[in-house]
C-alpha cells in the first residue's frame, strides 16, 4: 500500500522511505500498515463464512399448523414436557397414545415448538411422520444432509445410519418427533439414541414396546370444559350465525363423545350452513342412523372407540364442502389430499396438470357417491372444467 505520508510537525526529520510490498491479505480480518509510529489500522466484521457451514439450530419436518380455537389442555401439556425436559445419560423417549382425532399430533406438535423457542432446550429438532419405515429413513437421510452438508452423498439409508451413529455420539441436544407410528416393530434399527437427546413417540398403540420408554401419557377426549371452550372459541362472534347458535353446545358436545375431530367437523358444517348447535344435532342424528349398521355394536370392534362418531360428523362435513363453489370437486381434491403428507402440502402440487387431470376424471363422473348429494338430498351438478382457479378453489373448500 503507498500513500502520501501525513503532514509532520515542524522541526522534526521527515519519515524515512518506505518499500513498497505486495501482501496476499486473503482470508486476513484486517490490516496494519505504516512505519514507525505511523500506523493504519483497518479491520472489518470476520472471515467469510466456511462452505457448507451449518447454522443451528437445525430444524428438519414440519409439523402441522396449530388447530383453531387450539385448546391447550395444561395437564396433558405439563406431563409431555416434564419427561421430555428430565435430564439423564441415557436417551428418554416419551410415548403420546390415544384413539384417533383425541388430539396427540396437536399436543406433539405444541412441544416440538415450545423446544425450538428456548435454545438451551433443543439445538437439532426432527418431525417425522412415521407412518412407514420409509418415511423415517428419509426424514433421517434428510437430517443427516442437514447437519452435516459436507459429508457428501449416499442413498438414504446410508445418510439415516450416519444420522443415527451421529446423534448417539453428539453432545448438541435433540429432539425427534415420531408421530402416528402404526406399530413399532417397523422401527427396528432406527430407534433415536444417544444421552444428549430426546424422543417423542405419539401412536394410537397403548401396548407400543419402545426402547427407553417412560410412562405412556394416554390423550383421551376433551373435558366438558375444555369443549365448551373450543365451541365457544369457534363459533362465538362469527358472521351470519345465529345469535343462538351455541344453544345445545353441551349436548352437541355429548353426541359426538367430546372428540376434539368431530367436533372439528362440527363446527366446519354449522359455520358453512349457518345453523345452530342444536340444528347441527338434528342433522347428526338423521346421518347417524342409517351408519350404525356399518358398525359392531362394541365399538372396540371396530379398531377405534370413535370410529363411528367420525363417520358420521365427516360424512356431512364432506357433503356440505361437496356442494361448496366448484360444486363437485371438494370431494375428489379430499381424497386427493388423503393419500399425501398429512403436514402439508404444496399448493403447486395440488393444483398442478397431473392434479388437476385427476379431478377432471372424477369430476366427469355421471353419478356422485351417495354421501356427495346436496344439503337437500339432491345430486351436485358437477364441474367438469377444472382450471388452477377452481383447482385452488376446492383446495379451500376442501
Amino acid at each position: 500500500m503507498t500513500g502520501p505520508h501525513p503532514p509532520m510537525p515542524a522541526g522534526t526529520d521527515p519519515p524515512p522511505a518506505v518499500d513498497r510490498y505486495d501482501v496476499d491479505g486473503s482470508g486476513g480480518q484486517g490490516w496494519q500498515v505504516g512505519t514507525g509510529n505511523q500506523q493504519v489500522n483497518n479491520y472489518y466484521g470476520g472471515p467469510p463464512a466456511a462452505a457448507n457451514a451449518v447454522e443451528w439450530p437445525v430444524v428438519v419436518g414440519r409439523p402441522p399448523r396449530q388447530a383453531d380455537a387450539f385448546q391447550v389442555r395444561p395437564g396433558l401439556r405439563d406431563r409431555i414436557r416434564a419427561g421430555l425436559a428430565s435430564s439423564g445419560t441415557t436417551v428418554l423417549t416419551q410415548v403420546v397414545a390415544g384413539d384417533g382425532g383425541t388430539g396427540k399430533t396437536q399436543l406433539a406438535a405444541a412441544a416440538f415448538r415450545a423446544a425450538l423457542t428456548d435454545r438451551r432446550a433443543v439445538e437439532v429438532a426432527v418431525w417425522v411422520t412415521a407412518a412407514s419405515r420409509a418415511a423415517v429413513i428419509s426424514a433421517y437421510a434428510e437430517a443427516h444432509a442437514a447437519t452435516h452438508p459436507a459429508a457428501g452423498g449416499g442413498d438414504d439409508q446410508e445418510q439415516a445410519d450416519r444420522f443415527l451413529s451421529w446423534l448417539a455420539g453428539t453432545g448438541r441436544r435433540w429432539l425427534v418427533v415420531l408421530d402416528d407410528l402404526a406399530d413399532p416393530a417397523d422401527l427396528a434399527g432406527l430407534w433415536p439414541d444417544g444421552p444428549a437427546g430426546r424422543v417423542l413417540v405419539t401412536t394410537r398403540r397403548r401396548d407400543a414396546a419402545v426402547p427407553g420408554q417412560a410412562a405412556v401419557i394416554d390423550v383421551g377426549v376433551f373435558t366438558d370444559a375444555e369443549a365448551g371452550a373450543y365451541l365457544s372459541a369457534k363459533l362465538s362472534g362469527v358472521a351470519g350465525l345465529p345469535a343462538g347458535v351455541l344453544v345445545e353446545a353441551a349436548g352437541l358436545a355429548n353426541d359426538v363423545g367430546w372428540l376434539p375431530l368431530a367436533l372439528a367437523h362440527a363446527t366446519a358444517v354449522i359455520i358453512n350452513d349457518g345453523i345452530t348447535c342444536a340444528a347441527y344435532r338434528r342433522l347428526l342424528a338423521d346421518r347417524t342412523r342409517p351408519l350404525a349398521e356399518l358398525f359392531p355394536a362394541t365399538p372396540g370392534q371396530a379398531g377405534d372407540e370413535y370410529a363411528h362418531t367420525v363417520a358420521g360428523t365427516w360424512s356431512l362435513a364432506r357433503q356440505r364442502a361437496q356442494a361448496l363453489d366448484p360444486a363437485g370437486l371438494a370431494g375428489p381434491m379430499l381424497d386427493l389430499i388423503s393419500v399425501m403428507d398429512p403436514n402439508g402440502i404444496p399448493e403447486a402440487v395440488l393444483i398442478s396438470d397431473p392434479a388437476r387431470a385427476y379431478l377432471h376424471a372424477r369430476a366427469a363422473a355421471s353419478t356422485p357417491p351417495p354421501d356427495e348429494s346436496g344439503p337437500a338430498g339432491g345430486a351436485v351438478e358437477v364441474t367438469v372444467e377444472v382450471t388452477v382457479e377452481a383447482a385452488r378453489r376446492a383446495v379451500r373448500t376442501g
